[in-house]
């Protein structure tokens, strides 16, 4: 099964973004005015990238960056010839010559990066994207031991935020994440969050960040800034706090770029709500309003698109009748927009983040960074309901 398209219709980010957001594997080759190029994904994540136009082998850079000398590079190959070149150059020189791993995994990564910035500005040409099951791709990598290839892969969704930071030159180095770990099912996963009505997440919130948490999506907040508090807030997902640390994450980063949010949690027939920052509280009554809403989930409401998408978007709402329900119990008109950021996990959608602009009234911008975010407290609660269970049996 295979993908074919023109890169004037879809572009290299569109493609990445199907591929990570489907946990993919295969090998995408790009042709563009002569020039080749190729990227291996295993489950959504890049491992490995080729370019014609930069030919450097994992040994050459070493030696580059001054990391390595040229008789143990040239005895190193030596030994690669001699094994029918079955191992990448890297195993050998660490296996045979004591080099460190986390310096050949380091070399590579960066190189994978600069080579995927590079096939960035391929504006035309073709795709084509061989779907593969995780073992036939990993066979193929290993198929080509010059090469550079990643034990861990990059996430091609921090690398797309990346560039539109205007890190197009030099080495280019990642925000740290998480790491997926094997997942239980979807519905399994909703045990993660904690039950519906019972946590009153707009006051752990307020307790958690103290007064300043008031003007939540307060003008001054750079993309830059985001991005910083991005690479923490996705080492906190590591080690949550216990309860309802996840969710309080999500409300915490989703303050820096809007003014009022509200977190609901799936259920089987209906959507229900969870917690919330930034409501008009009248009274004190905001997070009772919250936990009080309950939408059908055969109806048609401001959720049923972005359930099926599964993606994160900025909609205007329809005037029907559960939008008007919704937004008479949070406190608005119906707005011009709003951000709609699902949290999937096993394959579905088990919470969704809302959230307006609607008393700033200014547009909603610049959420790639909490788009990311969404994704990693979906495998966050994945992996927290696994160590769970494993607990259990042990």
């Amino acid at each position: 099964m295979s993908l074919v398209g023109s890169l004037e219709d879809l572009g290299l980010g569109e493609i990445l973004q199907i591929i990570s957001l489907s946990s993919k594997s295969g090998i995408l080759r790009l042709a563009s005015r002569g020039r080749e190029g190729t990227i291996i994904f295993r489950l959504g994540q890049i491992v490995q990238a080729t370019c014609s136009t930069l030919q450097e082998n994992i040994g050459e850079v070493l030696i580059r960056k001054g990391k390595l000398d040229l008789a143990t590079l040239r005895a190193a190959l030596a030994q690669q010839e001699r094994e029918g070149f079955r191992e990448r150059l890297g195993a050998i020189l660490v296996r045979n010559f004591g080099f460190p791993a986390p310096v050949i995994e380091e070399v590579a990564r960066e190189q994978v990066e600069r080579i995927v910035y590079t096939l960035f500005a391929w504006a035309e040409g073709t795709f084509e994207f061989v779907l593969q099951d995780s073992a036939a791709t990993v066979g193929t990598i290993r198929m080509d031991p010059l090469q550079f290839m990643l034990d861990q892969g990059l996430n091609p969704r921090i690398l797309m935020v990346e560039r539109e930071r205007g890190r197009r030159s030099g080495v280019f180095r990642r925000p740290e994440e998480p790491r997926s770990d094997p997942s239980p099912s979807g519905a399994a996963a909703e045990a993660a969050l904690p039950p519906a009505g019972h946590v009153n997440i707009g006051e752990e919130l307020r307790l958690e960040m103290g007064e300043e948490m008031a003007g939540p999506g307060q003008e001054g907040v750079g993309q830059s800034d985001r991005m910083t508090l991005l690479r923490g807030m996705l080492e906190e997902l590591h080690n949550p706090e216990p309860g309802c640390g996840i969710t309080l994450l999500v409300l915490r980063f989703a303050a820096e770029f809007m003014g009022r949010g509200v977190l609901f949690r799936v259920l089987r027939d209906e959507i229900v709500g969870l917690g919330q920052f930034g409501l008009d509280d009248q009274g004190g009554s905001a997070d009772k309003r919250v936990r009080s809403l309950r939408i059908p989930r055969g109806e048609p409401s401001l959720f049923t698109g972005i359930m099926e998408a599964k993606h994160p978007a900025v909609v205007r709402p329809e005037p029907n009748d559960w939008n008007h329900y919704l937004f008479a119990r949070i406190g608005t008109d119906l707005p011009h927009e709003v951000f709609l950021g699902p949290i999937v996990s096993g394959g579905e959608v088990i919470a969704v983040l809302y959230g307006d602009n609607q008393t700033e009234r200014r547009p909603i911008a610049g959420t790639e960074a909490l788009e990311i975010f969404l994704s990693q407290a979906g495998l966050a609660m994945e992996k927290a309901l696994l160590e769970s269970k494993l607990r259990g049996v042990m």
